[in-house]
Order: C-alpha cells, then structure tokens, then sequence
C-alpha cells in the first residue's frame, strides 16, 4: 500500500516508449516499472518516442497502472493505419471527470494567437461508457454502450489520434473517420461489442 501511495503521489507522468519492449516511467519510482506488452515488428523502427501522460487525480490507481499498455493498444492500430504520421508529438492528459474526450490543436490565429496547448493534445475520458457519434452512413443501432473503462479508453484514443492523423494529412476533420476507425478495432478485437453496436448477429460454427 505505501509504494501504491506514493506513486499516485504523482500528479503527472512522463513515459519513455520504447519500442524494443519496455516502457519507463521518469519520474515515478524505479519499482513501478512495468513491461511494455507489444511487439517491435508493428513498428517501421525501433525510435524511442517520448510522450508527455498527465494523469488527474480522478483517474482510478487501477487505470494508471494501465494506461501504458492501453496506449500502445491504441498507438499501434492507428500507426498501422497511418504509417507516415507522426503521433510522437501528441500529447495527453487522462480524467476520470471528463464527459468525452477531445482532441486540441493549437494553429496560429492573427487575433488571438496561439491556443491553450503548446503542442497536439488528447484529453481522455476514463468512463466506462463507450458514446459513439451517430453517423447514419455507418447504420448504427446504438451509439452509447457500457464497454469497460479499458476498452472505451482504446476507442478514445484511437479517435483523437485518428482526429490528429486528419490534420496531419490534410484530411477532413469530421467524425466519421474517427467513429469508423473506432468500430473497426472493436470489429478486430471485441466484435460481441461492434456486433451490439450495428446490430449484427454472431454466427459460431
């Protein structure tokens, strides 16, 4: 109990990815340390990319111990999905009190300058309730489903940093990519939810 303590001690958390097969925190206590469950093979290089994970004080100690692997969950498929982009630069700040989850870019406006965050940011939700835009292209039966706070903070994070891979690339920046993006990992890795989802039913053989 007392090494749990002082690692929530720590409002913010710097990590090192490392893409060989670990992951560092920098200012958290050596034994807190935990292995980066991934594969290298995913990845075009094995570059060390340093993010920036700022953790509120809302966020439940069992998700804080989480979000490394659930980032890199999340970092993988959109990397596959957008190999030239870089994600490196993004930041990101985890909140049990947020609503959803959003995605910031700071662009230079004449008037006003410069936004709130130096420097790309995903601010994400850590409910347990996965909201889903409710596009009618994509024939949705539901767009609000209990997921888990694990699997909903994938879906996040694969929709702001899919939001970042359309300004990257000159995209469009609506919600039907992100939305999209979000059903196809659940269709890859948690198709009993998709199939809640669209209304599809789940043939075993």
């Amino acid at each position: 109990m007392r090494q749990l303590q002082k690692f929530l001690n720590y409002k913010r958390i710097q990590i090192m990815l490392v893409l060989v097969g670990k992951v560092k925190n920098l200012d958290t206590p050596e034994d807190t340390h935990r292995p980066w469950q991934t594969s290298s093979k995913k990845y075009k290089t094995k570059k060390e990319i340093l993010m920036n994970i700022t953790c509120r004080k809302s966020v439940r100690p069992e998700l804080v111990a989480r979000i490394p692997e659930l980032l890199n969950e999340a970092m993988t498929w959109v990397k596959a999905k957008y190999p030239s982009v870089d994600f490196g630069k993004v930041e990101y700040i985890f909140s049990g009190s947020y609503n959803r989850s959003r995605y910031f870019r700071n662009e230079l406006n004449p008037q006003r300058g410069l936004g709130k965050y130096l420097a790309p940011n995903a601010c994400i939700s850590t409910r347990a309730w996965l909201i889903l835009y409710d596009m009618k292209s994509l024939c949705l039966k539901k767009t609000k489903l209990f997921v888990g706070s694990e699997i909903q903070m994938v879906c996040a994070l694969i929709h702001e940093l899919t939001h970042h891979a359309q300004y990257e690339l000159g995209l469009p920046t609506g919600e039907l990519e992100t939305t999209r993006n979000e059903l196809d990992y659940l269709k890859e890795n948690h198709m009993e939810f998709w199939a809640k989802l669209v209304g599809a039913k789940i043939v075993i053989d």
